[in-house]
């Protein structure tokens, strides 16, 4: 094999992380909201999320949470709504290129 640059291996915790985001990322719902955050490159409600992947409230809800704990959205209140981004930078980066592979095909 060709020499190529040499990379830092991950971390323990890295590689805890990541396939921690990566499992999240294997059901078709959660897929559906972050490929739709990914794609506005901004903030929405869940009610905004809601409507827009045609899923219920409460399921909605649901993922949304699994998807926080993960680390891969964030929350902020803002009056009576919470709203919901893409929080890591490499997850926006992954969700970009997979909204290309996968979501806009």
């Amino acid at each position: 094999m060709g020499e190529g640059p040499e990379v830092e291996p991950l971390s323990e915790r890295e590689f805890t992380q990541a396939s921690m985001a990566l499992k999240a990322l294997s059901h078709p719902l959660r897929l559906k909201i972050l490929c739709w955050l990914g794609g506005q490159g901004q903030e929405a409600s869940a009610l905004e999320i809601m409507v827009a992947i045609g899923a219920s409230q409460s399921n909605v809800s649901q993922h949304l949470s699994i998807l926080r704990s993960k680390g891969i959205i964030a929350a902020r209140k803002d009056g009576n709504r919470v709203m919901y981004r893409i929080s890591d930078q490499r997850m926006l980066t992954l969700f970009h290129k997979m909204r290309e592979l996968f979501c806009d095909a």
